[in-house]
């Protein structure tokens, strides 16, 4: 009997030890196949998370194509602007370029130039092995832009821009042509140079006059006839460095100098020509061949600068007796009959001086006592009647003409047509608009508007000029022309004339037909170094009402 008990216990507990075993194993396999199966999902998490962020990039990149074709067309507005994105891939952009630019058709709208540049080469599951593009803009001055071509939804080919353009701070890397230096040495010396902007112009373009120095990271430096150092980048566009002197103050312009028989200068000195936008900033260079000049001083690098030592010299006299210079005007720019200093305080203040350049060149600083009141850069017309006219049109400037398109002959003589189509009756050419440029004597002071960072002024304008009645393409044009324009400081003082203002400066005369509607803009801009707190200007409640024979007109004053 007790053998038997002992016989039943011990086969229970090997039915105990079995059952153990077998629980573990099913145990062992139930983690086992947990394991196979959370692997097999986290692939395919993996699969479909990679899926989805390649979703997501088409879906970017078509939102940017759609926005950009918008853009194009003038339909888009400030918030479509701020949606705008740039896939994180493409922060570089690396080219294979073209040995010369090859001249297309396809896509190019009106008096734009498009070429094949290259191929994108950067490992990009977007772009890569994509043909690269380089568009030069001319209707409002010269502007280059980068783009690439999509199939669009419907079959047909999309341009896709890839530069940052107008503003936008996603602006992206081309190598070898957005990131060349922006300050070298000029060779040979203890001057340098500072890229000026971004290139606008094909090098192609540009009027050589010769080679002046090679510099190891960009290449070859030329000098054009019209005195800008530029360089070819692998796009063949033209860069160009303007010289940076280190004796004059970059912000208030006062020449570092120690005049003769002691005492160091205060004055400031202008020495950049007059322009309203260029390949670089000019300097005011001149010809010395028959002037009698004299040391004047020493400037800070132990450097000779001269003046003219005959106080009745033609040049002398002219600028003492130009009435368009602010030495005529009171502390309220209201003009005078003579000028406010005696003609002796007038030579002792050194009107002229004179530095001969790195190049050899000449170049002449006017004292700023006896500047120019203002340069009205580009105002443009354009006439929208309600059927096609025959017009003269008047510009009556208190100062004087620089430079019209088309040629300005006492007068123009035009027809416009309703779609704003402008034809020259002298010549028979066509133009979108009237463009003249001048300058404007009695230029009012203006202490109220808006101080706005650089990156901002895009946004800035397309507000304010829709409230001031410019329509989506009349206010493309303005950004096409003046963002380039606004990129030396980081702050700009903005403001705009009042219609009487304008109007004083230079009104327009109409015959036989005068407008219904007469929209007239003129900004005055300011470049500053830091922000600074004004009183907001206020423009007109309602925005101006388009009926009848309209035409509008908008232009710029770039003060110093």
């Amino acid at each position: 009997m007790t053998n038997e008990i002992s016989s039943q216990q011990t086969s229970s507990k090997k039915k105990i030890k079995l059952w153990i075993i077998v629980g573990f194993l099913v145990i062992i396999t139930i983690a086992i196949i947990s394991c196979i199966v959370y692997f097999w999902q986290e692939v395919k998490i993996i699969k479909l998370e990679k899926d989805y962020q390649q979703q997501i990039r088409n879906i970017r990149a078509q939102q940017n194509q759609q926005l950009q074709e918008s853009a194009n067309n003038g339909l888009l507005n400030s918030d479509d602007q701020s949606k705008q994105t740039t896939p994180t891939e493409l922060d570089r952009i690396i080219v294979d370029w073209e040995k010369e630019l090859i001249k297309i058709e396809e896509n190019c709208e009106g008096k734009n130039q498009c070429f094949l540049a290259g191929k994108i080469t950067n490992d990009n599951l977007i772009y890569k092995g994509k043909f690269f593009y380089l568009e030069v803009i001319s209707d409002m001055g010269s502007t280059i832009r980068y783009y690439t071509v999509e199939k669009g939804s419907d079959g047909t080919d999309k341009k896709v821009y890839l530069d940052g353009y107008q503003g936008s701070e996603k602006a992206i890397t081309i190598v070898g042509i957005s990131d060349v230096p922006n300050e070298i040495i000029f060779p040979g010396t203890e001057y340098s140079l500072e890229k000026y902007s971004v290139p606008s112009y094909l090098f192609s373009g540009m009027d050589i006059e010769r080679k002046i120095f090679t510099n190891e990271k960009i290449g070859d430096f030329y000098l054009t006839k019209d005195g800008c150092i530029i360089a070819e980048l692998p796009d063949h566009t033209a860069i160009a460095y303007d010289l940076v002197l280190p004796f004059i103050n970059a912000k208030n312009r006062i020449i570092d100098m120690v005049l003769n028989g002691g005492g160091k200068n205060q004055d400031e000195y202008d020495y950049i020509r007059a322009s309203c936008g260029g390949v670089c900033s000019h300097l005011s260079e001149t010809n010395v061949a028959n002037m009698k000049l004299e040391v004047a001083g020493v400037i800070a690098n132990g450097e000779s600068i001269y003046r003219l030592n005959d106080p009745e010299d033609n040049l002398l006299k002219d600028l003492y007796n130009n009435k368009n210079t602010i030495a005529y005007y009171g502390s309220g720019y209201e003009q005078q009959g003579k000028n406010k200093y005696s003609y002796d305080e007038f030579v002792r203040s050194n009107p002229y001086l004179f530095w001969q350049d790195p190049l050899g060149r000449w170049i002449q600083f006017k004292n700023s006592k006896f500047a120019v009141a203002a340069e009205m850069c580009k105002p443009v017309i354009y006439l929208y009647p309600q059927s096609e006219i025959n017009l003269n049109l008047k510009i009556n400037l208190n100062g004087g003409l620089t430079y019209t398109d088309p040629l300005y002959k006492n007068g123009w003589k035009v027809s416009a047509t309703p779609d704003g189509r402008i034809k020259n009756l002298e010549n028979g050419e066509r133009y979108d608009y009237l463009l003249w440029e001048g300058v404007g004597t009695n230029y009012p002071e203006q202490d109220k508007g808006w101080v706005v960072q650089k990156k901002h002024l895009s946004l800035f304008l397309d507000e304010k000029l829709k409230i001031l009645g410019l329509n989506k393409k009349e206010i493309g044009d303005f950004k096409e022309y003046w963002l380039a324009r606004l990129n030396e400081k980081p702050f700009y003082k903005i403001s705009f004339l009042a219609r009487e203002q304008f109007d004083s400066l230079a009104s327009i005369d109409f015959y036989p037909i005068k407008p219904n509607v007469f929209i007239r803009i003129l900004m005055t801009a300011q470049g500053v170094d830091d922000y600074i707190n004004i009183p907001e200007q206020n423009l007109p409640a309602n925005t101006p009402r388009r009926y009848g024979f309209t035409a509008v007109e908008w232009g710029g004053a770039l003060l110093k």
